[in-house]
């Protein structure tokens, strides 16, 4: 493993959705980053600033990758969030919204990713639920390329 590690960047997300049968607007989204690795937690994390592409203008978004294969979302800024994708384990939260109180419902069914120092992939697979009604399957598959290395180190 590395010792600490902090390079930029270049991040490919594909975030896809669907309700049923029926797929929803996907997201297809390049950004420059952060690439890191943490060696006190031997964690590896994916950084990037949202877009208007997002709607979550003014927030830093990250992704860590566990030893344990959890991956942990991490939002800070206009939306402030943090969620854990566990391979199997169900999220229930309930929160205050601009349209009264709702209950969330994570199930995580895909959780998979690999990192160095050249990169790597993230890939996340959920179902999410509001209220017990509204159901959605979600995909979210993210690519990572570092700025910082030689193009023999990626191999």
């Amino acid at each position: 493993m590395p010792h600490n590690l902090d390079r930029d960047a270049v991040i490919y997300l594909t975030h896809r959705q669907w309700e049923g049968r029926r797929e929803l607007d996907s997201l297809q989204l390049t950004t420059q980053g952060k690439l890191s690795y943490e060696e006190s937690e031997d964690v590896w994390r994916v950084s990037y600033k949202e877009s208007d592409a997002t709607g979550l203008n003014d927030t830093l978004t990250s992704l860590s990758l566990y030893p344990d294969g959890r991956v942990r979302v991490s939002r800070e800024g206009q939306v402030q969030q943090v969620l854990d994708f566990i391979k199997g384990e169900q999220l229930i939260e309930q929160r205050e919204t601009p349209f009264g109180r709702m209950k969330f419902s994570i199930f995580t069914h895909e959780v998979d990713g690999s990192l160095n120092e050249a990169g790597g992939d993230l890939s996340l697979g959920y179902v999410l639920s509001l209220n017990d009604r509204h159901t959605y399957s979600a995909n979210v598959q993210v690519h990572i390329m570092s700025k910082d290395i030689d193009i023999d180190e990626r191999r």
